[in-house]
């Protein structure tokens, strides 16, 4: 059998194809096009797929063509070679991350497209990062190249002559150059006035708006770098210099040393994620003398900047709001008088924990938004939130989080006591949680408006618990009654509970129904209880006297209160070059969203008899017009409605609302996105039993058509069946 040969391609790149012979078995694999990676410290199998490969699940890929790593979990090593997945032709590059608004531009394109991690990148391409954006290109296994916001690159691939050189021209803002001393290569970045050598290491690698190139050196190895009209200079570690528009380049300085970290209580601190809110985070650092200012970046999850500010020299310190959880790597740099930045110090772990809020009555906590790891942080200097509503009886915390207050710490901690409430909070690794403050709010108990209710000695009555607060609740209580009290009936649900009192003869003259959690079993609100004798019987009326009865109460009846169902149907999409929908962005005609048929599900509230509120949901598994691709598009409207007419078992009701639809994941060229609409249409009910009946609809929607200019039309047609889930008491 042959051995396989290695055919090396695009130097810039620093990738081996390996191309094996033929097999010479059935159970043999065919061969695999193949790329070198080198592994950088903190790497991963899952990251290197997730942030080199642009796919997560190619983990697999990666284990299968390195079964040298043995069982898992595997245990990289900086340095060590692995190989990846490669197909098709090489690229001169690859986006490896991206924050907030990241472009390419193709050269035949006058327009620019978003650019998400994992894009391949090619001869004479740009690339931009704008306002409070970032990006990384990686050239081959080793050169990485970063671009700040407001920075806009030319890929121009290999250099000539050299092995393991890249290329790129630097348009406007800063770049960051990172390389490791293996690579053995280089990256030439161009401007409008310099022409930069940069090996192993980093430099920072500026373009103002004049066109003055300015060249940091942090670390590695010396800078050639060459003026465009002329003059050259080496620039050493920790130097840098300027070149002028027409102008040699200037003799190297030394850059402003780095800033150290101020550590509260001798270490890096964790910081709490309120629910959805995210964190408040506070970080200081030492002042350098002299500094004309500071240059704050943070690394997120995903890896790449998702925070960077420039500060003067008078603040030393940043508290930043809104930050979700994860782990994050803050680094600072001193920005000198003549405006050179120099190498940042030693960056500073900051770790970022999700606390969960329990709502009352609720089995679940509410656990914090799931946040998008590469997404820019809110910008230095936002507005602190106020502390969250937490409602009494919730619970902050879970079993992987122990949380104190006033002296009692428990796994969830359950809130007792109302007003403004310090919590300090440790995870089962030890961490310890910065402390943060909530704002626990009572939950009050009334009944029919009445914050007391009176009963009878000896009586057996029916009395609703109606449970208001300032935050949401569930619908698990349990009722504990008081002296001379006793639960006999029980019903419980999202806006209190229901229940049969019976009074003892002997009870006092006041007493209390608590509602309890049922889940942690803490006391959430009271209804004061007022017990009352049983009214004197009247005297009989004499024979010269006429007894008058009291009037009859009016008849009541029952309306729907809650409804619920399903239904099926089918919508017609429009297509065209002006009049299509817009939904997933599709530059060509045949990715627009083919109609199709769908089924969903829909609910209302009746606030009142011949006023309803609905919410529905759809799903519709169709296609693409001409394009054999599958499309998935959910649905969701909310609309207000109006009761027509109601004649024996046929009804009628208009509705007005609006909602959107949604394109579910990436196609070849539609992307995943969600598009607004209004909509407005006719129901006719026949209704089959008294709490069953069968719906006709027909829907019209306006949404964005393809042009950007005006708007579209979706016309909707569904049948389905709609119950009668609770129903409410109303006077004729």
């Amino acid at each position: 059998m042959p051995r396989p040969a290695t055919l090396v391609v695009a130097p810039a790149l620093a990738v081996a194809i390996a191309v094996a012979a033929a097999p010479t078995s059935p159970s043999a694999q065919p061969a695999v096009s193949t790329a070198e990676y080198l592994v950088q410290p903190g790497d991963t199998c899952l990251g290197i797929a997730t942030r080199t490969l642009g796919d997560r699940t190619a983990y697999a890929a990666i284990h299968r063509l390195n079964p040298g790593l043995g069982p898992l979990p595997h245990v990289l090593r900086p340095g060590q070679l692995l190989l990846l997945p490669h197909a098709g032709a090489a690229p001169d590059a690859r986006l490896t991350g991206t924050s907030g608004d990241v472009r390419v531009q193709r050269p035949i394109e006058s327009g620019w497209n978003a650019a998400p991690r994992g894009s391949e990148l090619f001869r004479s391409w740009r690339v931009a990062a704008e306002g409070r954006s970032s990006a990384e290109v990686t050239f081959g296994a080793t050169q990485r190249l970063h671009l700040r916001e407001h920075t806009t690159v030319v890929i121009q691939g290999p250099a000539p002559g050299r092995a393991r050189a890249s290329q790129v021209t630097l348009e406007r803002g800063s770049v960051r150059t990172r390389m490791v001393e293996r690579s053995g290569g280089i990256v030439r970045v161009t401007t409008p006035s310099a022409v930069a050598a940069v090996g192993a290491g980093s430099a920072l690698i500026r373009v103002d708006d004049d066109g003055t190139t300015t060249l940091a050196n942090h670390d590695g190895k010396p800078v050639d770098l060459r003026g465009t009209r002329g003059g050259r200079v080496t620039v050493a570690d920790g130097m840098g210099s300027r070149i002028n528009p027409g102008s040699p380049p200037e003799r190297p300085r030394p850059l402003p040393p780095a800033p150290a970290w101020v550590a509260r209580g001798g270490g890096p601190t964790a910081f709490a994620a309120l629910g959805g809110a995210g964190a408040t985070i506070a970080i200081s650092w030492t002042a350098v003398e002299p500094a004309d200012g500071y240059r704050l970046e943070i690394d997120g999850p995903g890896g790449v900047v998702v925070l960077a500010a420039e500060v003067p020299q008078t603040v030393t310190s940043l508290e930043l709001h809104g930050v979700p959880a994860g782990a994050y790597r803050a680094r600072v740099a001193t920005i000198a008088a003549d405006r050179f930045e120099g190498p940042p110090g030693p960056t500073l772990d900051v770790t970022v924990v999700a606390v969960a809020f329990g709502t009352p009555g609720r089995a679940v906590a509410d656990d914090a938004t799931a946040a998008d790891p590469d997404a820019p942080l809110p910008p230095a200097g936002t507005a602190a939130p106020p502390p969250p509503v937490v409602a009494l009886g919730g619970t902050i915390g879970d079993a992987g989080l122990t949380c104190e207050s006033a002296g009692h710490s428990a796994a969830p901690l359950i809130l007792a006591s109302t007003g403004p409430t310090r919590i300090t909070c440790t995870t089962f690794e030890g961490l310890a949680v910065a402390p943060f403050l909530v704002e626990v709010t009572a939950v009050t108990a009334a009944h029919e408006g009445a914050p007391r209710v009176a009963l009878i000695r000896g009586e057996h009555k029916r009395v609703v618990i109606a449970l208001t607060s300032a935050v949401r609740l569930g619908d698990r209580w349990r009722v504990e009654p008081g002296p001379g009290l006793t639960c006999e009936g029980f019903d419980a649900g999202d806006s209190g509970v229901t229940i049969t009192v019976a009074i003892a003869g002997d009870a006092p003259a006041s007493s209390t129904l608590a509602v309890l959690d049922d889940v942690t079993g803490g006391r959430v609100a009271a209804l004061e209880v007022i017990i009352e004798d049983a009214p004197t019987a009247p005297t009989a009326p004499t024979a010269d006297r006429v007894a008058i009865s009291p009037p009859r109460p009016p008849a009541r009846h029952r309306r729907p209160h809650v409804t619920a169902g399903a239904f099926a149907g089918w919508t017609a999409f429009p297509t065209g070059v002006r009049d299509g929908l817009e939904l997933g962005d599709a530059p060509v005609t045949a990715y627009q969203v083919d109609s199709g048929a769908g089924a969903g599900m829909r609910a209302a509230w009746w606030p009142a008899r011949a006023v309803f509120i609905e919410v529905e949901a759809a799903l519709w598994p169709t296609g693409f017009v001409a394009a054999d691709e599958p499309a998935w598009i959910t649905s969701g409207h909310v609309v207000g409605g109006v009761l027509l007419t109601r004649r024996q078992r046929l009804g009628a009701r208009a509705v007005l609302g609006a909602g959107g639809y949604a394109l579910l994941g990436d196609a070849t060229y539609a992307r995943a996105d969600v598009d607004p609409d209004l909509t407005w249409g006719l129901t006719g009910t026949w209704r089959l039993t008294p709490d069953l009946a069968l719906r006709l609809d027909g829907r019209h929607r306006v949404a964005p058509d393809r042009s950007a200019a005006g708007v579209t039309h979706v016309f909707e047609a569904a049948i389905g069946i709609e119950a009668v889930v609770t129903r409410t008491a109303w006077r004729r």
